[in-house]
């Protein structure tokens, strides 16, 4: 849940010092709550939700079922989440989502498959 929290403030590029604003608590108080290290009360998520504009289940969701179990494991599957939450992660991200060709999305995947197999 609270990577699903900092997904969602860095998908909508908001600081922490931003929604920490927008709920009320110190950006301080927000990382712990990223983090794992304070846990987030009922009352505390939905102020996040609503400053974020989601559901309060947006927080619950994860990957589906289907889609992790045969081809990624769970520490992959964590590292994949650390990646995608990461400044790099969202930039090319956001970066790919505007390309609309799906040949020229599938061309980007295949380079850069192709780039990662020669650096392992």
């Amino acid at each position: 849940m609270a990577a699903n929290v900092r997904a969602t403030r860095i998908a909508q590029q908001l600081s922490q010092e931003k929604l920490a604003k927008m709920v009320g608590i110190s950006y301080q108080q927000l990382q712990r709550h990223e983090t794992g290290r304070d846990r987030i009360g009922a009352g505390r998520l939905q102020q996040i939700a609503a400053a974020l504009q989601v559901p309060v289940t947006h927080f619950f969701a994860g990957p589906p079922e289907d889609a992790t179990s045969d081809v990624v494991s769970a520490s992959t599957g964590d590292d994949l989440l650390r990646f995608l939450v990461s400044e790099v992660g969202v930039e090319f991200n956001q970066a790919f989502r505007r390309i609309r060709c799906p040949d020229t999305r599938r061309d980007i995947i295949n380079l850069v498959g192709s780039i990662a197999r020669q650096h392992k």
